[in-house]
């Protein structure tokens, strides 16, 4: 396996030099790498794929567990480390792309339409959010994700209702994932070290999304209460034109606010929404309205 007085060297034999824009913080501490692996509960022959290889690190130890690795890598120059340090490697798979725009159906189709893929990656903390969403896209096709995300996203992904650090994000995760933190990680365990610890997460599907059937309202829901974290439920979703029996169906109180609703009650007020044969959101008229004030 490769030291960090080894990757040093790797580095800068391909003159590359680690890049703060894109987040570019490569993980050199065996015993966090060791703990991915474990978490990812790996399978000689399963596939994999890494978000972020970087320069490989992550990438040997799971070539050495016997899987497929499938690495989406963007840098052009750590593309080409990684195609040349593992060249004749008949398991692992290049992708140079941005992980944002990947077409998972078409990926899946490369990697032979397997029914289950687990996923690890140390993620840049500037597409955190983005590739989070991307991910609850494409939640049937995990088996698990194994992450190492800033503490502070980990914070919001594990909220309690009701707290700072609960939201949107909170809600759209856990609608489609348990999420587990496993381990915070100090900047120390980085080349080169962040400004800001780290947190090691797993999420695993749920059996059943709680936003399933009702994807498009409960988005709208969670929208507009976090629009207006502040504000009574009642006032908030004003625009959804939400009726008083909805309410009374789900014994969620109107005058909460939206900040305090767990994942089970959205999905909960969702579903009565979705239910009533003559409810339709009414957000764009009153976006339209408020515009023409």
């Amino acid at each position: 396996m490769v030291s960090p007085r080894d990757l040093r060297q790797l580095l800068k034999r391909y003159g590359i030099e680690p890049r703060r824009s894109r987040g570019q913080n490569f993980l050199i501490d065996g015993n966090v790498l060791q703990r991915i692996v474990a978490a990812a509960e790996l399978v000689a022959g399963e596939p994999v794929v890494e978000i972020g290889p970087g320069p490989g690190v992550l990438t040997e130890r799971l070539l050495a567990a016997g899987t497929d690795v499938w690495a989406i890598e963007l840098d052009r120059q750590l593309a080409r480390l990684l195609a040349e340090r593992f060249a004749g490697e008949r398991r692992f798979h290049l992708i140079q792309q941005d992980v944002l725009a990947v077409a998972w159906p078409a990926l899946w189709e490369q990697m032979g339409q397997p029914k289950y893929v687990k996923v690890v990656a140390n993620i840049p903390y500037s597409i955190t959010s983005p590739l989070l969403l991307r991910l609850r896209e494409e939640a049937k096709r995990w088996e698990r994700a194994v992450l190492l995300v800033q503490k502070e996203v980990a914070d919001r992904l594990t909220a309690r209702a009701g707290t700072k650090e609960y939201g949107a994000l909170s809600v759209a995760i856990r609608s489609r994932f348990v999420v587990e933190r496993l381990a915070t990680v100090p900047p120390t365990v980085f080349l080169p070290a962040p400004q800001v610890y780290s947190a090691l997460i797993r999420l695993t599907p749920l059996a059943q999304p709680l936003d399933q059937g009702v994807e498009e309202i409960f988005r709208e829901l969670t929208r507009a209460a976090f629009s207006q974290r502040r504000k009574m439920l009642r006032a908030s979703l004003k625009g959804l034109a939400v009726p008083a029996e909805a309410w009374t169906s789900v014994s969620i109180d109107a005058e909460r606010r939206g900040e305090t609703l767990t994942p089970q009650e959205f999905a909960s007020l969702a579903r009565v929404l979705a239910g009533l044969p003559d409810w339709r959101p009414v957000r764009v008229q009153e976006d339209e309205a408020e515009a023409n004030d």
